[in-house]
């Protein structure tokens, strides 16, 4: 100990890397995870690679689908390829004016542990899959979400609690406001009209309990709007 503070650690190797975030007194077990990023917040490919890199050393996860249910295994999250995505819609005549005008895929929220989400446009199969945690409100305007949703892992019923019919629209307001999005805006403007047609989803209670976990808003994000424009 250096005599003034009783838990700073002695140990050299806690020091050897002063311009990271890596300290080695915070090492826990995990599931096998590695975390690349820039600093100075570029989206460069080199990332990518050390990504690609760090998931062909975890190969004690295999990438098998353990359970057959969820998209368990070895991957990489990033962030949307939005130049990829115009260029690819473009050639479909789909042109995008801003980048939160994109919608979610298959398995959207999977292994979601805390937040909040709104989703304002289509959402693929196996929505929800591994989610532990937080909540999600979807807007189905065509009536296919029942279809779509993991009903062994979720739940998911009409927006009914005035909290949560509150809070719901806090979130689209907010998204309005952001970025400007006509999609939001026709929404509001007719409010009354599209709230039934709103899912709330929320992970199944664990054996045992009849309530699911509570809210984690404290430690997480802020909540995220993802949506078409």
């Amino acid at each position: 100990m250096n005599g003034t503070d009783p838990q700073r650690s002695t140990d050299p190797a806690d020091f050897a890397f002063p311009r990271t975030l890596y300290r080695p007194v915070e090492e826990r077990d995990a599931c096998g995870t590695g975390f690349v990023a820039s600093i100075a917040g570029e989206r460069r490919h080199g990332i990518l690679r050390m990504g690609v890199e760090a998931v062909i050393n975890l190969t004690h996860r295999g990438a098998v689908s353990a359970d057959g249910k969820t998209g368990d295994g070895a991957g990489i999250l990033t962030q949307i390829p939005h130049d990829l995505f115009r260029r690819e819609l473009l050639g479909m005549g789909v042109r995008l004016e801003r980048d939160a005008d994109l919608g979610v895929g298959d398995h959207g929220c999977e292994y979601m542990t805390a937040g909040c989400v709104v989703i304002l446009g289509e959402t693929g199969r196996n929505f929800g899959a591994g989610m532990t945690n937080g909540e999600a409100y979807v807007l189905d305007e065509a009536g296919g979400f029942p279809e779509r949703y993991n009903p062994e892992l979720v739940t998911i019923g009409r927006v009914t609690d005035p909290e949560d019919a509150g809070r719901l629209r806090h979130l689209v307001e907010r998204h309005e406001r952001a970025t400007g999005s006509v999609r939001a805006a026709d929404l509001l403007a007719r409010w009354s009209e599209v709230l039934p047609r709103f899912w709330k989803v929320a992970p199944k209670p664990p054996e045992g309990l009849r309530e699911p976990p509570p809210r984690v808003e404290e430690v997480a994000a802020e909540p995220a709007t993802v949506g078409a424009r």
